[in-house]
């Protein structure tokens, strides 16, 4: 078996594990064991997938996978560091996520795609509330006592969405539209986000 080949099956594995434990969690109740169990499961398996598909990326370039994948792995990371640190106040390595994100989104913008303007335009989004919180919480200002909750669900709601796009792009053609699949489920579940968030801190 080929490298290329391995790092592929494992890109798969880890997908199919994170699809399952991320619906677990989903529908789980929060903070029960179960919901704590296949989020950690969810968590180890989306790093999984974006490693896998970056290691990818270096047998043939896939700029799709890099930027994706860059994606997915501040959403999760972030949807971690939020359940840790309640408080919201960002940490050096929080700064750095958010540059390197910052930069990612201009960069998918500028590729004039539309499949990376869709996901640079949602990235750029969550970008901009991180900042406006970051900021407001360095300033020694108060922040929603249910932020932390609400910055969780979405950034881990936005990657599961990350993964069900990939599942999609893969398994399913539609030849008259051949971009649809890539943005259906964002523009389908996105929405779905901030109502959520929103909700969350009444």
């Amino acid at each position: 078996m080929s490298s290329y080949k391995f790092i592929l099956i494992s890109h798969v594995l880890f997908g199919s594990v994170a699809l399952l434990s991320g619906l677990l969690a989903i529908l789980m109740k929060k903070g029960f064991p179960i919901h704590v169990i296949s989020g950690k499961v969810y968590s180890i398996s989306m790093y999984g997938v974006v490693f896998s598909a970056w290691i990818a990326s270096y047998f043939r370039l896939n700029l799709f996978l890099i930027f994706i994948g860059i994606f997915a792995f501040y959403l999760v990371t972030r949807g971690l560091r939020s359940t840790r640190i309640k408080s919201l106040r960002p940490a050096p390595l929080d700064w750095i996520l958010l540059a390197l994100g910052v930069l990612t989104a201009i960069i998918m913008t500028l590729t004039f795609n539309i499949i990376l303007l869709v996901f640079g335009a949602i990235f750029a989004t969550l970008l901009i509330g991180d900042l406006k919180i970051f900021i407001k919480v360095q300033k020694g200002n108060k922040v929603h006592p249910k932020e932390w909750i609400a910055t969780h669900l979405g950034m881990m709601l936005g990657s599961y969405i990350a993964a069900i796009t990939a599942f999609i792009v893969i398994n399913v053609e539609y030849d008259p539209l051949p971009w649809l699949p890539w943005i259906l489920p964002s523009l389908i579940l996105t929405p779905l986000i901030f109502i959520y968030t929103r909700k969350t801190k009444g």
